[in-house]
């Protein structure tokens, strides 16, 4: 079954005009480092947001949240967007579907203006966001992720010992390993669809959003822990049917209260 996979992001320094409240530790900035367990954090709860803007309208076929901490029952948590700035929130809705940590929703709209509404007054701090990806999603069509892909789940934990031998251990984090096995007819459209993947995820360093295949509710913000792919086979013209492994590795929330 094919995957999905978001690169690049399109939210990044140029593109956020604003967010309606800023903790001075936990910046705007964190938004789009790459590094869900370093976030960013309002300073009030109700009526706050997350704007984005391209002079050009800008086509959105997906958006994700990653490391999150919104509670399961505000009052407003949506995806806006206009062409003018004072018509966000009554041109386009979109409620964002609330799952614990990360979630996403694929649309397909094109406006100027986007922005994260949230409304969560029953939090017990402030909202917090470690990643927000703005993006269009694409289909590795012809690389298929195999019936027995694995998953497993591993934790980070500091271990700590005295000079007088006492040792504790602290839980930091839980981080998702993906072993996926891709096949791969080497006709030139399927390498061209393959050349396109990897270099369109090598810009971000490797890391990009993915999603096992259509249907899968959770997506994922990874990096691809091989080195090289001693497997894989580049050829064009030819109908060989080569198959590789390639490892993905969840980037972890890091340590929970932050």
């Amino acid at each position: 079954m094919a995957f999905k996979y978001i690169t690049p992001n399109l939210l990044d320094a140029d593109s956020l005009d604003s967010v309606s409240s800023e903790d001075a530790v936990y910046v705007a900035e964190h938004l789009y480092n790459n590094r869900p367990s370093k976030p960013f954090r309002f300073t009030a709860k109700v009526d706050q947001y997350i704007r984005l803007y391209w002079a050009v309208a800008q086509r959105i076929t997906h958006v994700s949240i990653f490391n999150h901490d919104v509670t399961a029952t505000p009052d407003v948590f949506q995806i806006q967007a206009a062409d003018l700035e004072g018509n966000l929130g009554a041109v386009y809705n979109q409620d964002l579907t609330w799952q614990e940590y990360s979630l996403y929703e694929h649309l397909d709209q094109t406006y100027k203006w986007w922005q994260i509404f949230i409304d969560d007054p029953g939090h017990t701090t402030f909202p917090q966001i470690g990643e927000l990806y703005f993006g269009q999603h694409a289909e590795f069509a012809n690389g298929y992720v195999q019936p027995d892909w694995k998953q497993n789940l591993d934790f980070s934990i500091a271990d700590e010992e005295t000079f007088f031998g006492q040792s504790w251990k602290y839980y930091l984090s839980d981080r998702k390993e993906f072993n996926i096995k891709i096949q791969n007819l080497n006709d030139p459209a399927t390498i061209d669809d393959l050349e396109t993947f990897f270099r369109s995820i090598g810009g971000p360093a490797g890391r990009f959003v993915f999603i096992p295949h259509d249907d899968y509710p959770y997506c994922f913000l990874v990096e691809i822990v091989n080195k090289k792919l001693p497997n894989l086979q580049i050829v064009r013209g030819t109908n060989d049917l080569n198959e590789w492994t390639m490892t993905l590795k969840t980037l972890t929330r890091g340590i929970r209260l932050l």
